[in-house]
């Protein structure tokens, strides 16, 4: 699977993570990668379950392929191995496997989460301990533009290896804000305590004026077939529930998925949570399960942009006023010696509505300014010939411009709104300057 951003504003926006609590090791809880993150355009996910369960309640340690799609067009920025086993019952003490080979080369992993005795707790026995693993495998050049299947062996925790994924940073010559949580975070109804509930991930970011793609990467093991799971992603106070999100879809108990989210325009927040729970009323018992991978990239549409240069050619207008009236509208523009022309002349627009024009001038642009007229009486106004700034999340009344170009600078970057700043009142102007007999 493969997820493509542009973020050309990374100063801008700047991802924060929160927890509710705090725990060493990335153990019951996910936090930010103790890894330094190459800067990349996007990323891709693969992952594998590496066991057979025999029916009498062991189980075969397996080996298996892990494909992952790149971008032809890409470079590989950083490659990211996990894998997840178990260990027990039989050992006092918690037991893992810190060594795998990936198409035959040794790679060695950093224990970031566990072990966690997931099992057996108060049974007197070991127990069944999980653990999670993570190494960079970027230099050992495995993972290429293209497809890729990489095969991944050696691994035998002593009750059962439970999966494997791989997580590519990929980098296009556009940027991205990327950030990935990981370690362990049991989760099971019928427990106690930290290992009845996840801890939910926030990621806080700064606001933006246009509404936004998103993409949250999960690494979930050990949800089996027909076991029931609750995830919500609440974004801008909005709670999105997905049910049976995870379903062993990349073999046995092993789950790499990738959710496709709008972050709307303002929403500065996101906030993650797993479940073991039954929320769409199966009537199956609730999955348990190890949290391994979250995150979120955001797409920025404006990921390559200029300040303005040689006059605006092109603008995408949304008008703010309310839904379920629409307007007729106008769009004049200067034309050089004090003449003006209409653009478009009484179009509907109704409240959350777009529309883009672009200017008529000889050379593309549209002059000085531009006017919207609503219903025959001025209402907005843009300064259009780069002598004032302008860009995206500008607006004059009832007016937001989501997009735009000029001349010479080419996609336009965001405006940002400076403290204190007040819209001049073009419709109060107007009214005035057409009912004055001095003026009019």
């Amino acid at each position: 699977m493969t997820y493509h951003g542009k973020f050309g504003l990374a100063a801008v926006l700047a991802l924060a993570f929160v927890g509710t609590n705090v725990y060493s090791d990335g153990t019951e809880i996910l936090g930010p990668a103790s890894i330094d993150l190459a800067p990349g355009s996007g990323i891709a996910i693969g992952g594998v379950g590496l066991f057979m369960d025999n029916g009498d309640g062991t189980f075969a340690n397996l080996d298996g392929d892990i494909s992952v799609s790149v971008p032809e067009d890409a470079s590989v920025a950083q490659v990211l191995l996990y894998w997840v086993g178990e260990s027990g019952p039989s050992h006092t003490e918690p037991l893992g496997d810190d060594t795998a080979l990936l198409d035959g080369i040794p790679v060695l992993g950093q224990l970031i989460g566990g072990a966690t005795r997931a099992y057996g707790i108060g049974d007197g026995s070991g127990g069944i301990w999980f653990a999670t693993y993570r190494a960079d495998i970027t230099k050992l050049g495995v993972i290429a533009p293209g497809d890729n299947t990489v095969t991944i062996s050696g691994l035998d925790f002593s009750y059962r290896n439970t999966g494997a994924g791989i997580v590519v940073i990929y980098d296009d010559g556009t940027t991205a804000t990327i950030e990935i949580l990981d370690g362990l975070d049991y989760a099971y109804n019928g427990n106690e305590g930290d290992l009845a509930t996840v801890v939910p991930q926030t990621l806080l970011f700064d606001p933006a004026p246009f509404d936004r793609n998103a993409q949250i990467p999960f690494f979930v093991a050990s949800v089996g077939e027909n076991r029931p799971n609750v995830t919500e992603i609440t974004i801008d106070g909005v709670t999105t529930p997905y049910f049976g999100l995870f379903t062993s879809a990349n073999g046995p108990e092993w789950d790499s998925v990738m959710v496709p989210v709008t972050i709307p325009a303002g929403a500065d927040s996101v906030t993650v949570e797993i479940l073991s729970a039954d929320g769409g009323g199966t009537g199956f018992s609730p999955a348990s399960f190890g949290w391994v991978v979250g995150g979120l990239v955001i797409d920025d549409p404006h990921g390559q942009c200029g300040e303005c240069d040689g006059g605006v050619t092109e603008v995408t207008i949304r008008y703010t006023g309310p839904v379920g009236n629409p307007r007729l509208m106008s769009v004049v523009q200067a034309v050089g010696n004090g003449d003006f022309e209409i653009i478009w002349y009484d179009f509907s627009v109704d409240g959350g509505d777009e529309f883009t024009v672009s200017g008529i001038n000889q050379d593309g642009t549209f002059g000085k300014d531009i006017f919207i007229f609503v219903e025959e009486d001025l209402h907005a106004k843009f300064i259009t010939d780069c002598s004032e700034l302008i860009g995206p999340g500008k607006t004059s009344g009832e007016f937001l411009i989501v997009d735009g170009t000029s001349q010479n600078g080419g996609p336009l970057c965001p405006y940002h709104r400076k403290e204190g700043e007040v819209d001049f009142d073009w419709l109060a102007w107007w009214l005035f300057w057409i009912s004055n007999p001095i003026c009019g």
